[in-house]
């Protein structure tokens, strides 16, 4: 009986979307192509490297942050498998994604955390939000993002960026 009569909100939706794309889509599409120009230069860096020699580096870095050879070699073993697999590029692509997405977290997220260290009134209000951020599944942000900017790389990277930026304000705070 409450549910033979649907409230349409699938058009007043439809609708909203239509009207962010007609009134911001030229925003929307530069800052689409800055973000994708962005990732795609890391993914060059990623990829323009010989794998062995990323591999190499690689390992060199891990075993200079941990001191471990067993890690070291699990390092090395681990992008080996990944290589004669076959999924080398698709690794790499994902790793500049990740990469990225973590340094625009802490590019916005550190100077966040600094003012409301300093301004209790500023974190009081952003709690209510960080919470949200973290609570609510990445897929949820997706919606939108691909709603606004279609398949590829920014609707990806926007939701993991909303998602993940609550940790390093929090950190910093």
């Amino acid at each position: 009986m409450l549910t033979e009569q649907k409230i349409p909100r699938g058009q007043d939706m439809a609708a909203c979307a239509e009207g962010w794309r007609e009134k911001g889509g030229d925003y929307v599409d530069v800052s689409a192509g800055t973000l994708e120009a962005r990732v795609h230069g890391v993914r060059f860096a990623r990829t323009g490297c010989k794998p062995l020699a990323l591999i190499g580096l690689i390992a060199l870095l891990a075993h200079d942050i941990q001191r471990k050879r067993g890690l070291t070699v699990c390092v090395v073993a681990s992008f080996l498998l990944i290589l004669n697999l076959g999924y080398w590029q698709e690794t790499m692509e994902t790793l500049a994604q990740v990469l990225f997405a973590t340094l625009v977290c802490v590019v916005i997220g550190v100077p966040l955390g600094i003012v409301a260290a300093h301004k209790p009134m500023f974190y009081t209000m952003m709690r209510p939000v960080l919470d949200l951020m973290q609570t609510v599944p990445t897929f949820v942000y997706l919606i939108p993002t691909l709603t606004l900017f279609g398949l590829g790389v920014v609707p990806g990277l926007i939701s993991t960026v909303v998602f993940a930026i609550a940790a390093p304000i929090r950190l910093t705070y």
